[in-house]
């Protein structure tokens, strides 16, 4: 009895196989992005992670668990040998080591310790120029009388070295006199060899007492002496400044996309022009970062007079990312069915009243998708923020700011005033970011084992600024979703 066979058995053909090649190629890319990405992001937390959670450190002040890496800023580390020892230590605390004194001026190298200066000696009072200090010539021994009554011999004048005597011009201004010729003494009568008048006895110089810093330290004691820059302290003016570059670059890029996502959407009718506004909006989309950043220096910073700044940086940011929000809003607006509209108009209501109390909040999900993608750009770009926001030493933030008083008006009037100079100096004052913080330790100063734990240390806390910045939005996201069912 044969088996019986299905009608609708898949047999097997030359495009079955083809589409299971499609499905392992598709399904092998997959993987292989995945993998890469998981490459990149273990390779960051691995060598990135000890910087962070090795900057703990638990003292008697409060909040008594501190790290220096998060909430410090960028110093330069010193690295030198103390005795023998190999020390590292931040500026400030090697300062505090070695003391304001010793700091100024390090011993060498190669361990020899630094001659003793010699203090000048002052000037005559008349204004003539003082005579040389003369150099003493060590005392010798006067030579014994013979026993035979004989005239002793005069001990011989020492020669230098050179084998020429140095002629020394008299403090008058004249001739030195001839040296006289010497005639060796006569030997005595009775044959007898004189005898030799000794060596003169040497002189021993004390070595002089080792001068010591203001904390007792020698400066001998300190060699192979060497800086590195941005290798010690911390990032906290960079996380600061990156905070608020998302923050306020995000805000006036939602309003503002909003709002023209609204008009294109809801109030324009379509034409070439809107036809032509859209694709404006599509090519600005895929523009590079750079020429944003060109476009933010010739308008905010040298047209508007804002200066490299947190404001420009805002509003570079906030044009480099209107593009996607714009085009994600009105995607959103559109996916509201147009029973919400008509149900609200037919009750007369007016077209903002429908749009504000019916339209926008369930398209708010998907504006808030867009925005998800907006933070992690606008959070990850150089360019903008290298040429409009950023300098690499503004390390000051934003409570440390210190107003002139002369600016403000006498009396009541000048407090009335002070938030507004605070804001204004505030907005208008450059800030330090994460990824131009990691641009500057990268290309700018020489790679070393120490900049290399800075570069990964910024980069894994960047990844935790963007991840919880943008976790924040998701979860908001998924709340307004849930309260607004359709």
């Amino acid at each position: 009895m044969t088996a019986r066979i299905h009608p609708f058995h898949r047999k097997t053909t030359l495009a079955s196989y083809q589409e299971k090649a499609v499905f392992w190629a598709l399904r092998a890319f997959t993987y292989a992005t995945l993998l890469f990405g998981v490459i990149i992001f273990a390779t960051i937390i691995y060598k990135g992670s000890p910087a962070v959670f090795g900057a703990f450190r638990v003292d008697g002040t409060a909040p008594f668990i501190h790290n220096d890496f998060l909430f410090a800023k960028p110093q330069t580390l010193h690295v030198f040998k103390y005795k023998g020892v190999v020390k590292q230590m931040s500026a400030a605390d090697y300062y505090a080591f070695v003391g304001e004194d010793g700091a100024a001026a390090p011993a060498p190298a190669d361990g020899t310790a630094p001659a003793p200066a010699t203090a000048p000696a002052p000037a005559p009072a008349d204004g003539t120029t003082p005579a040389p200090a003369a150099t003493t010539a060590p005392a010798t021994a006067p030579t014994p009388a013979p026993t035979d009554g004989t005239t002793p011999t005069p001990a011989p004048a020492s020669t230098p070295v050179n084998g020429t005597a140095p002629a020394v011009a008299p403090a008058s201004g004249t001739a030195p006199a001839p040296a006289a010729a010497t005639t060796p003494a006569p030997a005595p009568a009775d044959g007898t060899t004189p005898a030799p008048s000794p060596a003169p006895a040497a002189v021993t110089t004390p070595a002089p007492a080792p001068v010591l810093t203001s904390t007792g330290i020698n400066p001998a004691d300190i060699t192979d002496h060497e800086t590195f820059s941005y290798a010690a302290g911390g990032i906290f003016p960079q996380i600061v400044g990156t905070v608020l570059l998302v923050l306020g670059s995000m805000t006036i890029a939602l309003i503002l996309g909003i709002f023209s996502a609204v008009y294109l959407s809801e109030y324009s009718k379509q034409g070439p022009l809107i036809s032509a506004i859209r694709l404006a909006i599509v090519n600005l989309a895929g523009v590079p970062s750079i020429v944003f950043g060109l476009f933010g220096v010739a308008l905010f910073v040298e047209f508007l007079g804002w200066n490299i700044s947190l404001l420009a940086g805002w509003f570079t940011l906030a044009f480099m990312v209107l593009p996607v929000i714009i085009t994600a809003s009105e995607e959103s607006l559109r996916a509201v069915p147009k029973g919400f509209r008509e149900g609200s108009l037919a009750l007369g209501a007016t077209k903002w009243q429908t749009i504000y109390l019916n339209v926008l909040p369930y398209a708010l999900p998907g504006i808030l998708t867009s925005s998800v993608l907006g933070i992690a750009r606008v959070a990850g770009e150089t360019a903008p923020i290298l040429f409009t926001a950023a300098y690499a030493t503004a390390d000051k933030l934003p409570w440390e700011l210190q107003l002139d008083p002369t600016r403000f008006s006498p009396g009541f009037l000048g407090y009335l005033e002070y938030p507004f100079f605070w804001l204004h100096d505030f907005i208008l004052h450059p800030v330090n970011a994460l990824p131009y913080h990691i641009y500057v330790v990268s290309s700018k100063i020489p790679h070393n084992e120490f900049t290399e734990r800075v570069q990964y240390g910024t980069a894994f806390v960047f990844l935790a600024v963007v991840m919880t910045i943008a976790l924040a939005s998701i979860l908001l996201r998924i709340r307004l979703r849930s309260r607004l069912k359709w």
